[in-house]
């Protein structure tokens, strides 16, 4: 199926794909559906791994996550070493911490096209797998998140997103 195939290019990342590679793609699907207007408004991001995916355990990938995380940040250029420095040596390690967490990989922006957006969409992306999301409202979450580091990088932020997805199947 043409859509599968859309969505594994896109996790896969960009050796061998390109923006252009992933728009013809979805062109097709749109011939196939009989969408025409299928690329009208379409947001193509690839991003590259940065590293190897962080994983609290063996033991926690038993269960397939329930939900997934996106989070998607742009530091100043001056901010950036600190902000990557900040993800790597404490927040994925806090994180790691609360209830229900699994995993994190992070990525950065290779490329990207939009029809809907004249704005570059930030550059790093954080996936973090989650077994459910009571632990947000732990005491560990606040931990992650209220840390003197944490306030001083997110203060460089210009750019963000986070989306909350829930994993069928």
């Amino acid at each position: 199926m043409i859509g599968t195939e859309v969505n594994m290019a896109v996790l896969r990342g960009p050796e061998g794909h390109s923006i252009e590679s992933v728009r013809l793609a979805t062109l097709e699907l749109g011939i196939r559906v009989g969408d025409d207007n299928l690329l009208s408004n379409t947001d193509i991001r690839l991003y590259k791994a940065l590293a190897h995916a962080t994983l609290k355990g063996p033991e926690y990938l038993s269960t397939n996550p329930s939900f997934l995380v996106s989070v998607a940040l742009s530091p100043t250029l001056e901010a950036e070493t600190d902000f990557n420095a900040w993800y790597e040596e404490e927040h994925i390690d806090l994180l790691s911490q609360v209830p229900g967490w699994q995993a994190c990989r992070r990525f950065s922006l290779v490329d990207f096209e939009s029809t809907v957006n004249s704005v570059s969409p930030p550059r790093y992306l954080a996936l973090h797998a989650y077994k459910d999301l009571d632990g947000f409202t732990t005491p560990q979450f606040k931990a992650a998140t209220n840390t003197p580091w944490r306030t001083k990088v997110m203060k460089e932020i210009v750019a963000s997103e986070r989306y909350v997805y829930r994993l069928q199947g």
